[in-house]
């Protein structure tokens, strides 16, 4: 796919270098579930001979820039947010972040903490499951006002098998969606690849 990001947990070398050092408050789900520090790329990576290679492939989207990357061994985090805007000042955020050796951990088990750990980060969040390209593999979380940002905030979120390891990509918004935002989100999620 032509202007399609593309990330791989294994092997290679980190392309260009990045410029960010910080933290989500993803990193706590993917400790709390046993995976090692999050870190990221927009690049293909070679893979070991013995490992057949998989991709994740990020819909290319008018507008949106690489904010943030990092990588620790297979764990990879890339943050893309619009031009002119960045990860700590965002209106939307698409996260890519893989958790190395938890394809084991069952779907439902990894959405229910995931959205346990965002309510302990906003107690009046509310959840609701959704089916993205699978059955139960997706979750909308709604912030009514987040105590870090005094905002709204909406996540969407799409959990992919790429056993043995699990790759999260999820969007963040800072205001109340309308239903196009909410469609776009649920679009963009849908067509995100494994190849």
């Amino acid at each position: 796919m032509r202007g399609a990001m593309f990330w791989s947990p294994r092997g290679g070398r980190l392309g260009r270098g990045f410029d960010r050092k910080g933290q989500v408050w993803m990193k706590g789900i993917a400790a709390a579930i046993g995976s090692a520090a999050l870190a990221a790329s927009t690049w293909t990576l070679a893979q070991p001979a013995s490992v057949p290679e998989r991709q994740v492939e990020l819909p290319a989207d008018a507008g949106l820039v690489i904010g943030h990357r990092a990588r620790q061994g297979r764990a990879v985090l890339v943050e893309l947010v619009p031009a002119g805007e960045t990860v700590q000042n965002f209106s939307r955020m698409v996260t890519l972040q893989t958790m190395p050796g938890l394809a084991s951990v069952p779907a439902r088990t990894f959405l229910d903490t995931f959205a346990e750990r965002y309510r302990s980060a906003c107690p009046r969040s509310t959840a609701t499951i959704l089916d993205l390209n699978g059955p139960a593999n997706g979750l909308r979380l709604d912030c009514p006002r987040h105590p870090a940002t005094a905002k709204a905030e909406t996540v969407f979120a799409r959990l992919i098998d790429m056993s043995p390891d699990r790759a999260m990509v999820q969007i963040t918004m800072r205001f109340v969606p309308m239903p196009n935002d909410s469609r776009w989100a649920r679009d963009y999620l849908a067509r995100v690849a494994v190849r």
